[in-house]
């Protein structure tokens, strides 16, 4: 979803663009167009035709590598979002950071960069890299809770929320019957409806 909104934001495609995913596609090499690279839809079979509302609820690996990375437009190439676009909308998103909920430990996860790359491996960026980063995958790395977060911001038209454990926990009334720091009393549930 980041993605999505990344490429919405930035006029890579409009909620009407559509894109054909075959169950792949291939990636020529830079410098010798005999050699490919094929990257894979989880559904090898293929989406056909899909816009961005369908790509989001099938998950179309081809529609974000495209998105990401660059596709054709009637018979013309339309320029991707890249991994510089790529990376300041997840981190937007909160991603590649610590939520600073309240417990220890957590991880930043990771939006991988050219400079972290080249420090971390000493390879170059590739293209095949912005697709793997445009559906989420290979050296990016987040948590759960950095994804509920993202999903919860799309949701809730755009906010990223400071996660919190429990407070309290009120009954009907608006009485706090239970704290962090133990049971203040018990929740009025009828057995008959477990």
């Amino acid at each position: 979803s980041a993605t999505a909104s990344a490429a919405l934001q930035e006029g890579v495609i409009t909620t009407k663009t559509r894109i054909f995913d075959p169950g792949h596609i291939s990636l020529e090499h830079e410098y010798d167009p005999s050699v490919s690279t094929p990257f894979f839809c989880w559904n090898r079979g293929g989406h056909g035709w899909l816009n961005v509302v369908g790509a989001l609820a099938h998950s179309c690996n081809v529609f974000f590598y495209e998105v990401a990375g660059g596709y054709y437009d009637e018979s013309h190439r339309q320029e991707g979002l890249g991994s510089e676009r790529l990376g300041r909308y997840a981190r937007g998103f909160g991603l590649g950071q610590p939520t600073l909920i309240e417990l220890y430990g957590e991880a930043e996860g990771r939006v991988p960069t050219k400079e972290w790359l080249a420090e971390w491996s000493g390879e170059f960026w590739t293209t095949g890299l912005t697709y793997d980063m445009g559906i989420g995958q290979a050296n990016t790395l987040a948590t759960p809770l950095q994804m509920a977060n993202v999903t919860a911001a799309v949701a809730n038209g755009g906010t990223l929320f400071r996660p919190h454990l429990v407070e309290s926990v009120l009954n009907g009334k608006g009485d706090v019957v239970a704290a962090p720091g133990g049971v203040l009393g018990h929740l009025p549930i009828d057995p008959g409806h477990l």
